[in-house]
C-alpha cells in the first residue's frame, strides 16, 4: 500500500485550565498522562504557539477530552492512555524536532497528527521508518495520499476540496476568469494546484498566479497586480493572519473583485477581526455534524472555549485508535492494518472508513459566506 513541544506559558495556561475543570493530569516536559502505572503511550503533534494556535490548543482540548473518558472507564484492556502533546506550530522543521522527541525520547507508537499540512508531510518519513502510526485529523495536502502504510487520515484530501471550490466558481458562479493568491506552505499549494488544473477543465482560465510566504503582513504587490489581471474572483487559499492582510489591503486599493477561500478561513475571530469588508466572501470547507452531546460534554468541561476546526475530528482520532488497540492489541504494524479494514466508524466528526492508501473513502464540503460579520451556510457541495 502507498501511502509540538508545549512552550512553557501555553502549558501552565492549558493545564492549569484543564486541572480547574477536574481532569487529572500530571504535566512534565509536554507530557499530560493519566497517572495509571501501565499506559499506552498516544501523541499529539499540532500547533500550539503561532498563528495557528487557538486552532490547536482547541483540537488539544478535543483530544483530552476522548483521553479523560477513555481513562474514566478503565482505559484500553485496562491500560490508561498518557498523551504527550507536543508543538508543530504549522512548520515542517519544528514538527521534525516534534515528531523526533515523540518518536525517539517517548517511544511513542501512535501519533495523532499533524495538523498542518506542512507538520504531517515533515513528520510522515520518521513514522513510516519508525511503524508508529500517524492519524492527521486536518492534513488535506494530497500528497499525503502516498507517503506510507503508517500514514492515515480523517480529514478528506484537498484533490477532493480544490476540484468541488473550482467547479463551483466555474458552474455555480458562472465567473470564467480567476486569478490565485496563494501562500506558499504545503497547504495552500495543494489547495492552488487543484483548484488551477480544475478550473480550467470547466473551461475557467487563470489569468494570474500570485504567491506569497506564510504569515505575510504585505500583500499590496501582488493585489496590485490582481486588480489589473482583468479577474473575476480571486481564489485564496491561505490563514487568517495573511486573509486579514489581503482584505484589509484589497480595500485600501480599490479592489472589488470578491474573493473565495478554502477551509483555512473557517476560524470564526477571523471574521470579526476583518469587519464589514469581509462581506459577500465565500469559501469552502468540510461539512460537519452538528453533534450536540459532543457540544454539551466539551462546554461542560471548557466554559466558553471554541470547539475549533477540527476537534471533532481530533476527539475521533483517539477513539478510532484506542478502538483499534482493544481489539488487536497494542501493536502499531496490527492498529495499522485493522484501520485498513476497519468497519465504518460513526463519530462525532460524522462517518470514518479508510481506502487503500489510508484517505477517507467519501468526503462532503459546504459553500459559507460572510452575512453580517460571520459565516452562513447556503450550499452542500
Amino acid at each position: 500500500m502507498n501511502k509540538k513541544i508545549l512552550t512553557g506559558g501555553v502549558i501552565a495556561l492549558i493545564v492549569l485550565a484543564i486541572i480547574a475543570i477536574g481532569f487529572n493530569v500530571t504535566q512534565i516536559n509536554g507530557n499530560f498522562t493519566a497517572g495509571a502505572k501501565e499506559t499506552i503511550k498516544i501523541g499529539y503533534l499540532g500547533p500550539l504557539t503561532g498563528d495557528m494556535a487557538s486552532i490547536g490548543e482547541g483540537q488539544l482540548k478535543a483530544v483530552l477530552l476522548a483521553v479523560d473518558e477513555i481513562n474514566s472507564k478503565g482505559g484500553i484492556n485496562g491500560a490508561k492512555i498518557e498523551l504527550i502533546a507536543e508543538d508543530g506550530t504549522c512548520d515542517g522543521k519544528a514538527a521534525i524536532t516534534a515528531m523526533t522527541k515523540l518518536v525517539e525520547v517517548d517511544n511513542v507508537k501512535y501519533v495523532v497528527g499533524g495538523q498542518c499540512s506542512s507538520e504531517t508531510i515533515a513528520a510522515a518519513p520518521l513514522a513510516e521508518k519508525n511503524k508508529v502510526l500517524l492519524l492527521s485529523p486536518l492534513s488535506s495536502n494530497p500528497n499525503i495520499t502516498t507517503m506510507g502504510d503508517y500514514i492515515f487520515r480523517n480529514y478528506p484530501s484537498d484533490s477532493y476540496q480544490g476540484k468541488i471550490a473550482a467547479e463551483y466558481v466555474a458552474n455555480t458562479m458562472h465567473l470564467k476568469k480567476a486569478a490565485i493568491l496563494s501562500c506558499l506552505s504545503d497547504y495552500c499549494v495543494g489547495l492552488k494546484n487543484e483548484f488551477k488544473t480544475n478550473f480550467e477543465k470547466a473551461g475557467g482560465e487563470v489569468v494570474l498566479i500570485q504567491e506569497f510566504e506564510k504569515g505575510a503582513t504585505n500583500l499590496k504587490t501582488e493585489l496590485s497586480k490582481i486588480k489589473n489581471s482583468g479577474a473575476e474572483i480571486i481564489y485564496m487559499p491561505a490563514y487568517p493572519v495573511e486573509t486579514t492582510t489581503a482584505f484589509e489591503e484589497a480595500k485600501e486599493l480599490g479592489i472589488n473583485t470578491p474573493f473565495f477561500g478554502g477551509d483555512g478561513w473557517e476560524n470564526s475571530n477571523l471574521w470579526k477581526e476583518i469587519g464589514a469588508i469581509a462581506e459577500g466572501a465565500k469559501y469552502i470547507s468540510p461539512r460537519t455534524i452538528e453533534n450536540n452531546e459532543f457540544k454539551t460534554k466539551f462546554n461542560e468541561k471548557y466554559p466558553n472555549s471554541e470547539i475549533t476546526l477540527a476537534a471533532t475530528n481530533n476527539y475521533d482520532a483517539i477513539k478510532i485508535i484506542a478502538q483499534a488497540i482493544a481489539k488487536v492489541g497494542n501493536d502499531s504494524t496490527k492498529v495499522k492494518e485493522y484501520l485498513y479494514k476497519m468497519p465504518t466508524y460513526n463519530g462525532v466528526a460524522g462517518k470514518t472508513a479508510f481506502n487503500e492508501n489510508g484517505d477517507l473513502v467519501t468526503a462532503e464540503y459546504v459553500i459559507k459566506e460572510i452575512k453580517n460579520g460571520s459565516p452562513e451556510e447556503i450550499q452542500i457541495a
